[in-house]
């Protein structure tokens, strides 16, 4: 959850023409679609994957 709330307030003011979408998903099986998203975050074995 740490993650996700700093990259949301990273990100709260940034300018942008169009909305930007942000999911992080602590699972592999990637239930937030993060894939999907502008911004994803998903969790692997190995830490993270962008």
């Amino acid at each position: 959850m740490d993650m996700g709330v700093k990259l949301e307030r990273m990100l709260f003011d940034m300018y942008s023409p169009h909305k930007v979408k942000l999911a992080v998903s602590g699972c592999p099986r990637n239930r937030a679609v993060a894939g999907v998203k502008e911004v994803g975050v998903i969790g692997v074995d190995s830490g993270y994957e962008l």
